[in-house]
């Protein structure tokens, strides 16, 4: 699960990719193991994915590619 979240960090530069909305997905439905991914990743990496990616409140996208 770590490598997953962590992949939306490489992913986002694409602005055709729907990772975000997948996210959405999977941390609903093991909103646990997704927490707990998060949570292991580094500080700097926590911040820009919280920034930029996804809000693990609510299990919600920040951003969302353009399809």
């Amino acid at each position: 699960m770590r490598e997953y979240v962590q992949a939306s960090l490489r992913i986002s530069w694409d602005p055709h990719s729907q990772y975000a909305r997948e996210m959405e997905y999977v941390c609903r439905f093991a909103t646990a193991d997704f927490i707990k991914a998060v949570r292991s990743m580094s500080p700097e990496d926590q911040r820009a994915f919280a920034k930029e990616e996804f809000s693990i409140k609510g299990c919600r996208p920040i951003t969302v590619g353009e399809y």
